[in-house]
Protein backbone atom coordinates (compact mmCIF):
# COMPACT_ATOMS: atom_id res chain seq x y z
CA UNK A 1 0.00 0.00 0.00
CA UNK A 2 1.13 3.50 -0.68
CA UNK A 3 3.70 2.43 -3.30
CA UNK A 4 3.56 4.13 -6.69
CA UNK A 5 2.44 2.24 -9.76
CA UNK A 6 5.29 0.18 -11.17
CA UNK A 7 7.25 0.23 -7.93
CA UNK A 8 8.92 -3.05 -6.90
CA UNK A 9 9.12 -2.11 -3.21
CA UNK A 10 6.35 -4.54 -2.26
CA UNK A 11 6.89 -7.09 -4.99
CA UNK A 12 6.30 -10.68 -3.86
CA UNK A 13 8.64 -13.30 -5.25
CA UNK A 14 7.43 -16.52 -6.87
CA UNK A 15 8.92 -18.51 -3.97
CA UNK A 16 6.90 -16.47 -1.48
CA UNK A 17 3.73 -17.02 -3.51
CA UNK A 18 4.34 -20.75 -3.55
CA UNK A 19 4.64 -20.60 0.22
CA UNK A 20 0.88 -19.98 0.19
CA UNK A 21 0.80 -16.78 2.22
CA UNK A 22 1.68 -14.16 -0.41
CA UNK A 23 4.05 -12.48 1.99
CA UNK A 24 7.67 -12.76 3.05
CA UNK A 25 8.26 -14.83 6.15
CA UNK A 26 9.49 -12.67 9.00
CA UNK A 27 12.96 -13.66 10.14
CA UNK A 28 13.55 -14.12 13.85
CA UNK A 29 15.93 -11.60 15.37
CA UNK A 30 19.35 -13.04 16.19
CA UNK A 31 21.07 -11.31 19.09
CA UNK A 32 24.83 -11.69 19.61
CA UNK A 33 26.12 -11.38 23.16
CA UNK A 34 29.85 -11.02 23.90
CA UNK A 35 32.90 -11.04 21.69
CA UNK A 36 32.66 -13.65 18.96
CA UNK A 37 34.91 -16.67 19.32
CA UNK A 38 34.90 -20.31 18.37
CA UNK A 39 31.49 -21.84 17.60
CA UNK A 40 32.17 -24.54 20.17
CA UNK A 41 32.05 -21.84 22.84
CA UNK A 42 28.57 -20.58 21.95
CA UNK A 43 25.42 -20.96 24.06
CA UNK A 44 22.39 -20.78 21.78
CA UNK A 45 19.17 -19.78 23.56
CA UNK A 46 15.85 -19.95 21.72
CA UNK A 47 13.32 -17.43 23.07
CA UNK A 48 9.69 -17.45 21.87
CA UNK A 49 10.38 -14.34 19.77
CA UNK A 50 14.15 -14.31 19.12
CA UNK A 51 17.40 -16.26 19.17
CA UNK A 52 20.25 -15.27 21.46
CA UNK A 53 23.83 -16.46 20.93
CA UNK A 54 26.05 -16.02 23.97
CA UNK A 55 29.80 -16.23 23.40
CA UNK A 56 30.55 -17.78 26.75
CA UNK A 57 34.35 -17.46 26.63
CA UNK A 58 34.26 -13.67 26.47
CA UNK A 59 36.01 -12.81 29.78
CA UNK A 60 33.89 -9.70 30.21
CA UNK A 61 30.76 -11.88 30.56
CA UNK A 62 32.31 -13.91 33.38
CA UNK A 63 30.07 -16.95 32.76
CA UNK A 64 30.97 -20.06 34.75
CA UNK A 65 27.66 -21.45 36.08
CA UNK A 66 24.02 -21.74 35.03
CA UNK A 67 23.21 -19.14 37.69
CA UNK A 68 25.48 -16.68 35.81
CA UNK A 69 23.65 -17.41 32.54
CA UNK A 70 20.24 -16.94 34.17
CA UNK A 71 21.37 -13.61 35.64
CA UNK A 72 22.60 -12.39 32.25
CA UNK A 73 19.41 -13.36 30.40
CA UNK A 74 17.15 -11.96 33.11
CA UNK A 75 19.00 -8.64 33.30
CA UNK A 76 19.49 -7.92 29.60
CA UNK A 77 17.21 -10.16 27.51
CA UNK A 78 13.80 -10.33 29.17
CA UNK A 79 13.89 -13.77 30.80
CA UNK A 80 11.15 -13.32 33.42
CA UNK A 81 10.39 -15.31 36.55
CA UNK A 82 7.56 -17.11 34.74
CA UNK A 83 10.04 -18.71 32.34
CA UNK A 84 12.98 -21.09 32.65
CA UNK A 85 15.73 -22.61 30.54
CA UNK A 86 15.40 -26.15 29.26
CA UNK A 87 17.30 -28.60 27.07
CA UNK A 88 15.74 -31.01 24.59
CA UNK A 89 16.76 -34.67 24.66
CA UNK A 90 16.77 -37.14 21.77
CA UNK A 91 13.03 -37.78 22.30
CA UNK A 92 12.27 -34.06 21.90
CA UNK A 93 11.37 -33.88 25.57
CA UNK A 94 12.51 -30.80 27.49
CA UNK A 95 14.65 -31.22 30.58
CA UNK A 96 14.60 -28.16 32.86
CA UNK A 97 17.90 -26.46 33.63
CA UNK A 98 18.07 -25.29 37.21
CA UNK A 99 19.16 -21.80 38.22
CA UNK A 100 22.08 -22.99 40.34
CA UNK A 101 25.86 -23.24 40.44
CA UNK A 102 26.07 -26.13 37.96
CA UNK A 103 29.03 -25.65 35.60
CA UNK A 104 28.27 -24.69 31.98
CA UNK A 105 29.29 -27.38 29.48
CA UNK A 106 29.95 -26.04 25.99
CA UNK A 107 28.63 -25.97 23.34
CA UNK A 108 25.08 -25.70 24.61
CA UNK A 109 21.66 -25.28 23.01
CA UNK A 110 18.76 -24.23 25.24
CA UNK A 111 15.18 -23.17 24.84
CA UNK A 112 13.09 -20.81 26.94
CA UNK A 113 9.83 -22.30 28.18
CA UNK A 114 7.14 -21.37 30.64
CA UNK A 115 7.54 -22.80 34.10
CA UNK A 116 4.93 -25.36 35.15
CA UNK A 117 1.86 -23.81 36.69
CA UNK A 118 -0.92 -24.76 39.09
CA UNK A 119 -4.42 -25.30 37.74
CA UNK A 120 -7.62 -25.54 39.76
CA UNK A 121 -10.32 -27.91 38.50
CA UNK A 122 -13.83 -27.57 39.94
CA UNK A 123 -16.41 -30.25 39.24
CA UNK A 124 -19.60 -31.43 40.98
CA UNK A 125 -18.88 -29.33 44.05
CA UNK A 126 -15.30 -30.59 44.38
CA UNK A 127 -12.19 -28.47 43.84
CA UNK A 128 -8.68 -29.82 43.28
CA UNK A 129 -5.40 -27.96 42.82
CA UNK A 130 -3.22 -29.71 40.23
CA UNK A 131 0.48 -28.93 40.65
CA UNK A 132 3.38 -28.86 38.21
CA UNK A 133 1.30 -28.58 35.02
CA UNK A 134 3.61 -28.11 32.02
CA UNK A 135 2.76 -25.98 29.01
CA UNK A 136 2.55 -29.11 26.85
CA UNK A 137 -0.03 -30.77 29.06
CA UNK A 138 -3.30 -31.42 27.23
CA UNK A 139 -6.83 -31.02 28.55
CA UNK A 140 -7.28 -34.77 28.22
CA UNK A 141 -4.29 -35.33 30.52
CA UNK A 142 -5.60 -32.75 32.99
CA UNK A 143 -8.94 -34.62 33.16
CA UNK A 144 -7.03 -37.80 34.01
CA UNK A 145 -5.02 -36.03 36.73
CA UNK A 146 -8.22 -34.66 38.27
CA UNK A 147 -9.80 -38.12 38.33
CA UNK A 148 -6.76 -39.55 40.13
CA UNK A 149 -6.48 -36.73 42.67
CA UNK A 150 -10.23 -36.57 43.37
CA UNK A 151 -10.44 -40.27 44.12
CA UNK A 152 -12.08 -41.42 40.91
CA UNK A 153 -14.47 -38.56 40.08
CA UNK A 154 -14.72 -38.34 36.28
CA UNK A 155 -15.00 -34.98 34.59
CA UNK A 156 -16.00 -35.36 30.95
CA UNK A 157 -16.18 -31.72 29.88
CA UNK A 158 -14.18 -28.71 30.99
CA UNK A 159 -14.57 -25.02 30.22
CA UNK A 160 -12.48 -21.91 30.69
CA UNK A 161 -14.03 -18.44 30.73
CA UNK A 162 -17.18 -19.77 29.07
CA UNK A 163 -15.42 -21.69 26.30
CA UNK A 164 -15.62 -25.47 26.00
CA UNK A 165 -12.21 -27.13 26.04
CA UNK A 166 -11.26 -30.14 23.92
CA UNK A 167 -8.91 -32.93 24.90
CA UNK A 168 -6.17 -32.07 22.36
CA UNK A 169 -5.84 -28.45 23.50
CA UNK A 170 -2.69 -27.64 25.47
CA UNK A 171 -2.08 -25.32 28.39
CA UNK A 172 0.20 -23.23 26.17
CA UNK A 173 -2.31 -22.93 23.30
CA UNK A 174 -4.97 -21.72 25.75
CA UNK A 175 -2.65 -19.18 27.36
CA UNK A 176 -3.48 -20.42 30.86
CA UNK A 177 -1.79 -18.58 33.71
CA UNK A 178 -0.75 -19.88 37.11
CA UNK A 179 -3.84 -20.48 39.26
CA UNK A 180 -6.28 -20.65 36.33
CA UNK A 181 -9.60 -22.33 37.16
CA UNK A 182 -11.18 -24.87 34.80
CA UNK A 183 -14.84 -25.68 35.34
CA UNK A 184 -16.54 -29.02 34.98
CA UNK A 185 -20.23 -29.47 35.74
CA UNK A 186 -21.78 -27.40 38.53
CA UNK A 187 -25.21 -26.95 40.08
CA UNK A 188 -27.59 -24.06 39.41
CA UNK A 189 -30.93 -23.90 41.23
CA UNK A 190 -34.04 -22.99 39.26
CA UNK A 191 -36.82 -21.52 41.40
CA UNK A 192 -40.24 -21.79 39.76
CA UNK A 193 -42.21 -18.77 40.94
CA UNK A 194 -45.54 -20.11 39.71
CA UNK A 195 -45.22 -23.67 40.93
CA UNK A 196 -43.23 -22.65 44.05
CA UNK A 197 -40.68 -25.40 43.54
CA UNK A 198 -36.88 -25.51 43.36
CA UNK A 199 -34.68 -27.86 41.39
CA UNK A 200 -30.90 -27.99 41.11
CA UNK A 201 -29.64 -28.85 37.63
CA UNK A 202 -26.09 -29.58 36.49
CA UNK A 203 -24.72 -27.21 33.84
CA UNK A 204 -21.42 -26.15 32.26
CA UNK A 205 -19.98 -22.68 31.91
CA UNK A 206 -20.30 -22.84 28.11
CA UNK A 207 -24.06 -23.56 28.29
CA UNK A 208 -26.60 -20.87 27.36
CA UNK A 209 -29.96 -19.97 28.91
CA UNK A 210 -31.64 -22.23 26.36
CA UNK A 211 -29.47 -25.12 27.57
CA UNK A 212 -30.31 -24.28 31.20
CA UNK A 213 -34.07 -24.30 30.61
CA UNK A 214 -33.89 -27.53 28.60
CA UNK A 215 -31.93 -29.22 31.38
CA UNK A 216 -34.50 -27.97 33.90
CA UNK A 217 -37.35 -29.31 31.78
CA UNK A 218 -35.64 -32.68 31.52
CA UNK A 219 -34.88 -32.84 35.25
CA UNK A 220 -38.48 -32.05 36.19
CA UNK A 221 -40.13 -34.18 33.45
CA UNK A 222 -41.80 -31.13 32.02
CA UNK A 223 -42.23 -29.46 28.68
CA UNK A 224 -41.77 -25.78 27.92
CA UNK A 225 -45.01 -23.93 27.32
CA UNK A 226 -45.16 -20.81 25.16
CA UNK A 227 -44.89 -17.71 27.32
CA UNK A 228 -42.64 -19.24 29.97
CA UNK A 229 -39.77 -16.96 30.97
CA UNK A 230 -36.58 -16.99 33.02
CA UNK A 231 -35.15 -14.24 35.25
CA UNK A 232 -31.58 -13.91 36.46
CA UNK A 233 -32.76 -11.92 39.47
CA UNK A 234 -36.15 -11.94 41.14
CA UNK A 235 -38.15 -9.00 39.86
CA UNK A 236 -36.24 -8.68 36.58
CA UNK A 237 -38.20 -8.65 33.32
CA UNK A 238 -38.72 -12.21 32.16
CA UNK A 239 -36.73 -13.54 29.18
CA UNK A 240 -37.97 -16.20 26.80
CA UNK A 241 -34.61 -17.67 25.66
CA UNK A 242 -36.27 -19.70 22.91
CA UNK A 243 -37.91 -16.64 21.36
CA UNK A 244 -34.69 -14.64 21.06
CA UNK A 245 -31.75 -16.99 21.75
CA UNK A 246 -28.83 -15.18 23.39
CA UNK A 247 -25.38 -16.60 22.52
CA UNK A 248 -24.05 -15.42 25.90
CA UNK A 249 -22.83 -18.29 28.05
CA UNK A 250 -23.69 -18.87 31.70
CA UNK A 251 -20.13 -17.78 32.50
CA UNK A 252 -20.73 -14.52 30.59
CA UNK A 253 -23.95 -14.01 32.57
CA UNK A 254 -22.14 -14.72 35.88
CA UNK A 255 -24.39 -17.70 36.60
CA UNK A 256 -21.90 -19.59 38.73
CA UNK A 257 -22.01 -22.60 41.02
CA UNK A 258 -24.97 -22.57 43.46
CA UNK A 259 -26.52 -19.55 41.71
CA UNK A 260 -30.32 -19.25 41.78
CA UNK A 261 -32.35 -18.21 38.74
CA UNK A 262 -36.11 -17.73 38.60
CA UNK A 263 -38.54 -19.37 36.21
CA UNK A 264 -42.13 -18.47 35.40
CA UNK A 265 -43.97 -21.44 33.91
CA UNK A 266 -46.80 -20.30 31.68
CA UNK A 267 -50.29 -21.83 31.96
CA UNK A 268 -51.79 -23.84 29.14
CA UNK A 269 -55.30 -24.77 28.04
CA UNK A 270 -56.92 -28.15 28.49
CA UNK A 271 -60.00 -28.95 26.45
CA UNK A 272 -62.27 -31.50 28.12
CA UNK A 273 -64.65 -33.36 25.88
CA UNK A 274 -67.73 -34.94 27.43
CA UNK A 275 -68.80 -37.94 25.38
CA UNK A 276 -71.53 -39.32 27.61
CA UNK A 277 -74.06 -41.34 25.69
CA UNK A 278 -77.04 -39.22 26.76
CA UNK A 279 -75.72 -36.15 24.92
CA UNK A 280 -76.48 -35.98 21.23
CA UNK A 281 -73.59 -33.62 20.65
CA UNK A 282 -70.20 -33.65 22.27
CA UNK A 283 -69.69 -31.03 24.99
CA UNK A 284 -66.37 -29.24 25.49
CA UNK A 285 -64.85 -27.46 28.44
CA UNK A 286 -61.69 -25.33 28.50
CA UNK A 287 -59.58 -25.28 31.65
CA UNK A 288 -56.42 -23.24 32.22
CA UNK A 289 -53.87 -25.31 34.14
CA UNK A 290 -50.19 -25.50 35.08
CA UNK A 291 -48.11 -28.62 34.78
CA UNK A 292 -47.54 -28.68 38.55
CA UNK A 293 -51.29 -29.15 39.12
CA UNK A 294 -52.19 -32.48 40.62
CA UNK A 295 -54.73 -34.69 38.94
CA UNK A 296 -57.10 -34.16 41.87
CA UNK A 297 -57.05 -30.40 41.24
CA UNK A 298 -57.92 -30.90 37.57
CA UNK A 299 -60.80 -33.11 38.62
CA UNK A 300 -62.10 -30.45 41.02
CA UNK A 301 -61.83 -27.77 38.32
CA UNK A 302 -63.76 -30.00 35.94
CA UNK A 303 -66.49 -30.66 38.49
CA UNK A 304 -66.86 -26.99 39.49
CA UNK A 305 -67.22 -25.96 35.87
CA UNK A 306 -69.53 -28.88 35.04
CA UNK A 307 -71.87 -27.89 37.89
CA UNK A 308 -71.88 -24.22 36.86
CA UNK A 309 -72.02 -24.55 33.08
CA UNK A 310 -73.48 -27.98 32.41
CA UNK A 311 -75.83 -28.21 35.37
CA UNK A 312 -74.29 -31.43 36.72
CA UNK A 313 -75.06 -30.57 40.32
CA UNK A 314 -74.62 -34.13 41.57
CA UNK A 315 -71.24 -34.89 39.99
CA UNK A 316 -68.47 -36.12 42.33
CA UNK A 317 -64.92 -37.48 42.00
CA UNK A 318 -66.19 -41.01 42.41
CA UNK A 319 -68.13 -40.68 39.18
CA UNK A 320 -65.16 -40.59 36.84
CA UNK A 321 -61.46 -41.26 36.42
CA UNK A 322 -58.80 -39.64 34.28
CA UNK A 323 -57.28 -41.85 31.63
CA UNK A 324 -54.05 -40.89 29.96
CA UNK A 325 -52.65 -43.04 27.16
CA UNK A 326 -55.01 -45.78 28.36
CA UNK A 327 -53.66 -45.56 31.92
CA UNK A 328 -55.55 -44.22 34.90
CA UNK A 329 -54.08 -41.06 36.38
CA UNK A 330 -53.80 -41.04 40.18
CA UNK A 331 -55.12 -38.10 42.18
CA UNK A 332 -51.74 -37.44 43.82
CA UNK A 333 -49.83 -37.26 40.51
CA UNK A 334 -48.76 -33.94 39.02
CA UNK A 335 -49.40 -33.33 35.34
CA UNK A 336 -45.69 -32.79 34.87
CA UNK A 337 -44.92 -36.37 35.88
CA UNK A 338 -46.44 -37.51 32.61
CA UNK A 339 -43.96 -35.44 30.59
CA UNK A 340 -41.69 -38.26 29.51
CA UNK A 341 -44.47 -40.72 28.70
CA UNK A 342 -47.63 -40.10 26.71
CA UNK A 343 -47.68 -36.32 27.28
CA UNK A 344 -44.67 -35.99 25.08
CA UNK A 345 -46.72 -36.74 21.96
CA UNK A 346 -48.93 -33.74 22.67
CA UNK A 347 -46.49 -31.36 24.33
CA UNK A 348 -43.81 -31.70 21.68
CA UNK A 349 -45.78 -29.33 19.42
CA UNK A 350 -45.67 -26.67 22.15
CA UNK A 351 -41.93 -27.05 22.20
CA UNK A 352 -41.95 -26.06 18.54
CA UNK A 353 -43.84 -22.90 19.37
CA UNK A 354 -47.40 -24.06 18.69
CA UNK A 355 -50.31 -24.00 21.15
CA UNK A 356 -52.80 -26.76 20.29
CA UNK A 357 -55.32 -27.65 22.97
CA UNK A 358 -54.63 -30.68 25.09
CA UNK A 359 -57.57 -33.03 24.79
CA UNK A 360 -59.24 -34.72 27.74
CA UNK A 361 -61.97 -36.97 26.31
CA UNK A 362 -64.83 -38.14 28.52
CA UNK A 363 -66.64 -41.40 27.97
CA UNK A 364 -69.05 -43.47 30.00
CA UNK A 365 -67.62 -45.77 32.65
CA UNK A 366 -69.99 -48.48 31.50
CA UNK A 367 -68.82 -48.17 27.90
CA UNK A 368 -67.70 -51.46 26.48
CA UNK A 369 -64.22 -50.20 25.63
CA UNK A 370 -62.11 -47.08 26.28
CA UNK A 371 -61.09 -44.81 23.44
CA UNK A 372 -58.09 -46.13 21.56
CA UNK A 373 -56.85 -42.57 20.97
CA UNK A 374 -53.31 -41.71 22.04
CA UNK A 375 -54.63 -38.44 23.41
CA UNK A 376 -55.46 -37.91 27.06
CA UNK A 377 -58.86 -39.41 27.94
CA UNK A 378 -61.14 -38.39 30.78
CA UNK A 379 -63.34 -41.40 31.46
CA UNK A 380 -66.60 -40.28 33.10
CA UNK A 381 -68.84 -42.74 34.88
CA UNK A 382 -72.49 -42.63 34.02
CA UNK A 383 -73.48 -39.26 35.42
CA UNK A 384 -77.21 -38.59 35.63
CA UNK A 385 -78.38 -36.09 33.08
CA UNK A 386 -80.03 -33.06 34.57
Amino acid sequence: WGSKSGSNDNKVSKMDEEDGFNNVKEERPNVQVGKAGAQTHVIRVKFPDKDVEVHAKDPELNLTSMADLYALLQADHGLSEQFRLAQENENEETIPIENDNTDIELPLSLTVERKPIRIIVQHHGKSEMLEDISMRKTIGEIRVEFRVKSGGLDVWKLSYEGKQLHDDMTVESLGLEDGATLLGAYAVTVHDLECKTEKAVMVHGFNTLVDLVEKYMEATHREKHAGSTIMLNKGDPGIDPFESPDPATLWDLKIVENAVVFYHSAPFTVTIRDRKSNHEEEQKMNLVVHDHFKVERVKNMFMDTARAEWGMVDISKEDFTLIFANHEMKDENQLSTMGNTGWEVILSSWFNGQRPNLLLNTSARDAATLSASDQVTLSAASVAAV
